[in-house]
C-alpha cells in the first residue's frame, strides 16, 4: 500500500510559515502558502 501525498495549506508566509512550507514540501507534501500581503511588502 502506498501512502497518499498530503495536501497542506500554510497561512502566513513570514519566517516561520515559509520554513514550514519549505520543509513540508521537502518531505513530499503538496504545499500551497498564503499571505495577506504581496511579495516584497514593507511590513
Amino acid at each position: 500500500m502506498s501512502a497518499a501525498r498530503k495536501r497542506v495549506a500554510v497561512v502566513g508566509t513570514g519566517t516561520v510559515g515559509s520554513q514550514a512550507a519549505w520543509r513540508l514540501a521537502a518531505r513530499g507534501a503538496d504545499v500551497v502558502a498564503y499571505d495577506r500581503f504581496a511579495p516584497g511588502h514593507d511590513r
